[in-house]
């Protein structure tokens, strides 16, 4: 067995390993916890139900009655002892809910009973917190010695003089991956359990239930607590698995790794786009390219030394019945639903379909990668991936602004120069303009110009002071419709321009293709939101000391070689419009403006420094 596929194997079973200790331990501990918790609180009702209850009912009138003085008094002082001996230093809202209610002069016997219920929840809160740690942490340190020891014993890495850092444990167990850590989510869980409590409580009292009627409402709440605990558990143990994986296959110096969905029919669509794709080391981000891609994700990851997969070796899956079967590991998850699930593929047919099998299998070319990468569930590190292949293959560094070189490098991977006919221009559309849209469009994918004729819609262009592209047929200025269109708003899209800049057509087109390709600005998107995280907006005209740019034209600029990259916009962006046209017809860009030695001074930028936007752009010129 070869040491990818040794790695894969090794990979599935220890997600499996973990998935039998989880339900063999901290979810019997989870449920366990929430037993006694509900209980607890069980026990709270039907002592105010024995005592104040006629006929097994409790009207909220007599649930509303204030406590006694002494009843007050004595519950007061137990709670105080109570909270005194807590030494949480964070900021608890059960405990602040409770310590709220102590403060009072007086409170009602629903108070009381809503008083006892935080208490019991701040004691499940903590214990739950408190084994997930403990689980997570052990989770953490045996993947990540067990996987260093596998990729050891291929490459020899000694793993023996290599101890887990328990700085990176605590990295990876307080991150904020999914928005929040998973004691934050712990809490807000056991918050929102509390509220929902009281709720069916008071409605329950409003209602005049029976204490039977009444446990039942709050054992169902708590049945959804600890589902909702069982599921954090598996999904952050998911996590911190990977995140192990991850860290041990850095220390031993490999650059890729290689996504494994689980295979049997339980797998996600999202897991199963990614399944066997390879991705750098440096961009591996859980949620987007590494698991957990959602909740109870069962996909791994496992070290791989090249940038593709070479298919060799085997790997597990389930067949429609349910039983562990080895399949090869060339075959992705869509040919093993058609092999062993749907049966509309025999194995032999499979096999002969696919001639690069186990240890003869080939780095797919550079035509097959960009053919199967498809558009609509790839992520924008597939389109860099493609962009970086295509730019270090063709030297295209060396071709920007070369529009004939650059359009005869891609016409290797698609058909290139699209051509409006005269039905695709809407009347009266001004020549100078037309002509310069036509010469871009002439550099461009032919799809692009296949927009207009797939949607039934018209190019309207005029010359106007500045650039921009509008849905509809608009006028030069943007803010009334050509109602001389009967069907001005939804039989047109408007590019106009003033006729005089070069760039202006290479960089409008690109808001046409956004419009049009929602994956293309799905993937703008993607590629903003990373590369801006924990940015705040500020305003262009402020960054760039220009007054040309509106209050209200705000951007996040990361170190874009022009902040008008990061513009902020709902529904559109300005990746792909300034990327085509730096490439095309590229020009020097004001990057900032800075302080040196007491004068303001301008930097330029091209798009040849920022290597990812460069390769951004090329993906998505051969993927759009």
């Amino acid at each position: 067995m070869d040491s990818e596929s040794y790695w894969i194997k090794r990979a599935e079973e220890r997600e499996q390993e973990w998935n039998k200790k989880s339900k063999g331990t901290i979810e019997k501990e989870l449920a366990n916890y929430y037993k006694q918790a509900l209980l607890r609180i069980e026990d709270d009702i039907a002592v105010l139900y024995g005592r104040f209850a006629k006929d097994n009912k409790l009207t909220y009138a007599e649930a509303s009655k204030m406590l006694t003085s002494n009843e007050f008094k004595q519950w007061q002082m137990s709670m105080e002892d109570y909270l005194n001996a807590i030494t949480d230093s964070k900021d608890n809202k059960l405990l602040l809910e409770l310590n709220t209610l102590v403060m009072r002069k007086r409170i009602s016997r629903l108070d009381k009973l809503y008083g006892d219920t935080l208490k019991n929840l701040y004691k499940l809160g903590t214990e739950t917190e408190k084994s997930i740690t403990e689980f997570l942490t052990d989770a953490y340190k045996d993947n990540y010695y067990k996987n260093l020891f596998d990729v050891g014993k291929s490459i020899n890495i000694k793993s023996s003089a290599i101890e887990v850092d328990d700085k990176k444990i605590s990295k990876v167990l307080n991150s904020s991956w999914s928005g929040k850590n998973y004691s934050e989510r712990i809490w807000k869980n056991t918050n929102n359990l509390a509220k929902l409590i009281k709720h069916e409580i008071t409605d329950g009292f409003h209602r005049g239930v029976s204490i039977q009627k009444m446990s039942n409402l709050v054992q169902e709440r708590m049945n959804v607590g600890r589902y909702e605990a069982t599921r954090l558990v598996r999904t952050e143990m998911n996590y911190v698995q990977n995140q192990a994986s991850l860290d041990s296959i850095k220390e031993a110096e490999m650059k890729y790794f290689i996504f494994l969905a689980t295979l049997d029919k339980k797998t996600s669509t999202l897991c199963r786009s990614h399944d066997r794709k390879i991705y750098p080391i440096d961009e591996a981000q859980a949620g987007n390219n590494m698991p957990p891609l959602h909740p109870h994700c069962r996909s791994t990851i496992a070290g791989n030394l090249t940038d593709y997969d070479t298919g060799r070796g085997k790997r597990t899956a389930k067949n429609k019945d349910g039983k562990r079967i080895i399949i090869p590991a060339a075959m992705n998850y869509d040919d093993y639903y058609k092999v062993y699930i749907e049966k509309s593929m025999s194995f032999s047919q499979w096999e002969k379909a696919h001639k690069k099998l186990t240890v003869n299998a080939n780095k797919p070319t550079l035509k097959e990668l960009i053919k199967n990468t498809d558009i609509k569930s790839c992520t924008k590190d597939d389109i860099i991936n493609i962009g970086r292949n295509v730019c270090e293959q063709f030297d295209i560094k060396n071709k920007i602004g070369d529009k004939k070189a650059l359009k005869e490098v891609f016409s290797n991977f698609r058909e290139m120069g699209g051509k409006l006919s005269s039905e695709q221009w809407a009347k009266g559309s001004n020549k100078i303009t037309k002509q310069q849209l036509s010469e871009a469009f002439s550099y461009y994918p032919k799809d692009w110009v296949n927009y207009l004729t797939d949607s039934g819609k018209k190019l309207y262009t005029l010359i106007t002071n500045r650039g921009f592209f509008n849905e509809g047929a608009v006028m030069a200025n943007g803010k009334y419709y050509a109602t001389k269109f009967p069907d001005y708003k939804t039989g047109y899209v408007s590019i106009h321009m003033n006729g005089m800049r070069k760039t202006t057509p290479y960089h409008e087109i690109g808001h046409y293709v956004e419009y049009f390709n929602k994956n293309a600005l799905r993937i703008s998107k993607e590629f903003l939101k990373d590369r801006t995280k924990d940015e705040k907006s500020v305003l262009l005209r402020e960054i760039l000391f220009n007054s040309r740019y509106k209050k209200d034209e705000t951007t996040k600029p990361d170190d874009f070689i022009s902040p008008y990259i990061g513009k902020d916009y709902p529904d559109a962006s300005e990746v792909l419009s300034v990327g085509l046209e730096l490439v095309f017809e590229p020009t020097k860009q004001l990057k900032k403006v800075e302080l040196i030695n007491g004068e303001y001074k301008p930097i330029y930028a091209t798009i040849k420094d920022d290597i990812e936007f460069l390769y951004l752009i090329i993906g998505l010129i051969l993927k759009a």
